[in-house]
């Protein structure tokens, strides 16, 4: 994926210092029966030039006791240096050395990159990509207004084109995927920036800002923002305006402009709204934040992260929620992404994923079926139902069978056709439009894991990669549907 691994939102910080639970992949032994192919599929690969931490990260007061930046297998991640136990500290940075975008927060870039009224109205993510193009081109414009930390991150941040993201590929590299829901993915994604870009650059003709400038600071965004509940106010902020209400009131007493009860009342009032804020409010809200050293970690979906907000010290701290033995690479989870969204997003593909499914469309993008090694829930067969309403385009084989199961299950109860979600018809004729999806592939799984192997092109290995885990997914959900389908007869 690049130099550098990716968000994103599901890699979220919080207000509290819970340690993190282990991933669903360890919790049961059911789940662990995959963890050999999962372990043979992590070997560590060759490590290449291990490297202390940046020097503007650590003038900056971001700390990594146990962490180095390595290069594995050609790519970017962090190294213990001892031994890392659950719980432990791997990385905590002040909230300042952070790109960090608050709920109402002030514009903090030129006029001519960003208005006052389209900042107000951006979203998140857009506002980030005008710090981080601010934060880029600071020393050049010679703004000291910039903190250092900020410039020098941006600096570090891959160049354009080396985290390539299907949003930059061509429709035949996209084709290539052979996977029709995240194809369609993507298109609406390109879609959504070029219509972004051209609102930005109508609203701002002197911007220095190109549309390369702008697919680059957003793609850097969506594959390493964190997110979670905004907290308030840091600490100190909050001493300083306690200070100077204190201030204000006791000045209001000397000249007698009012009275001491009064302005007792009136600080009272202020010390519980902020408790409000803080426990009701601000859960309801979130904050973003763009962590150097942090977002050196590799994702995996065996482990377990936690990115907490420690509040009286202001600062982001990172943690794991396993053990990782010195001289391995510490690894983090964006959370339980799939197949699907960590190409699209973070341009890389995992193998053995714990967390994909397979999505089987009927009316892509707008209605599809979502299956997994475990099979298939209620809402997924709901899905394939509403597919077989008048005009679907479903696979024939599911349309004749499901329709047939309903009537005959109609007139055996004597009331309207309505196929229980977990009548063997009704698992059949899914199982049926599985086989069909499969027919549908070409090629073998093998022949894509040779590709992805031996393939010459990234865009192609990474292509290959993707559809033989899709692959290797649906096979997993159809050997749970014959076990459901077997089930449901019996019962």
């Amino acid at each position: 994926r690049g130099t550098r691994g990716p968000p994103r939102r599901a890699r979220a910080f919080r207000g509290d210092r819970r340690r993190p639970s282990p991933p669903p992949c360890l919790r049961t032994a059911a789940a662990r029966r995959g963890l050999d192919e999962l372990a043979a599929a992590r070997a560590p690969p060759a490590v290449d030039a291990p490297a202390p931490l940046p020097a503007w990260a650590s003038a900056a007061g971001i700390a990594a006791p146990a962490v180095r930046v390595a290069v594995f297998g050609g790519v970017r991640g962090l190294q213990a240096t001892a031994d890392i136990a659950a719980g432990d500290t791997v990385v905590e940075l002040p909230v300042e050395a952070a790109l960090v975008v608050r709920p109402s927060a002030k514009r903090v870039v030129p006029d001519a990159a960003c208005t006052p009224a389209y900042w107000k109205a951006a979203p998140w993510f857009v506002r980030m990509a005008l710090l981080v193009l601010n934060a880029r081109d600071a020393a050049e414009r010679g703004d000291e207004g910039v903190p250092a930390a900020h410039r020098a991150y941006a600096a570090d941040l891959p160049p354009s084109g080396a985290l390539d993201t299907p949003v930059s590929w061509d429709e035949g590299d996209l084709a290539k995927l052979h996977h029709g829901p995240v194809i369609e993915d993507v298109r609406a994604q390109r879609a959504a920036w070029t219509a972004a870009f051209e609102r930005y650059a109508a609203a701002h003709p002197s911007s220095p800002y190109t549309r390369a400038d702008w697919d680059w600071a957003l793609a850097s965004v969506r594959s390493r923002a964190f997110s979670g509940p905004y907290a308030g106010p840091p600490l100190k902020q909050r001493a300083g305006l306690a200070a100077a209400l204190a201030a204000v009131g006791a000045a209001s007493v000397a000249l007698g402009a009012a009275a001491p009860d009064a302005v007792l009342n009136g600080a009272i009032a202020a010390a519980l709204f902020n408790l409000l804020y803080d426990v009701m409010l601000s859960a309801k809200v979130k904050w973003y934040a763009m962590a150097p050293v942090v977002d050196l970690a590799n994702h995996s979906g065996c482990a377990a992260s936690d990115m907490s907000y420690e509040y009286f010290r202001d600062a982001f701290r990172l943690s794991l929620g396993g053990g990782v033995a010195k001289g391995d690479q510490a690894f983090i989870s964006y959370g339980p992404q799939g197949a699907d969204p960590l190409l699209q997003w973070y341009g890389f593909v995992e193998r053995a994923n714990p967390h994909d499914a397979y999505r089987l469309a009927w009316r892509a993008p707008a209605l599809t079926t979502a299956l997994t090694a475990a099979g298939v829930d209620a809402a997924g067969l709901a899905a394939a139902r509403e597919a077989m309403g008048a005009g679907a385009t479903a696979h024939a084989a599911l349309q004749a069978s499901v329709l047939a199961g309903s009537e005959s299950e109609g007139r055996d109860r004597g009331r309207a056709p309505t196929p229980s979600p977990l009548h063997p018809t009704s698992l059949q004729a899914l199982l049926a439009a599985v086989d069909a999806e499969i027919a549908g592939w070409p090629g073998s799984v093998e022949a894509d894991d040779a590709e992805a192997a031996s393939a010459s092109a990234p865009r192609a290995a990474t292509a290959a990669a993707f559809r033989a885990e899709k692959r290797r997914t649906l096979a997993k959900a159809r050997a749970a549907l014959v076990k459901a389908v077997a089930k449901a007869g019996r019962e």
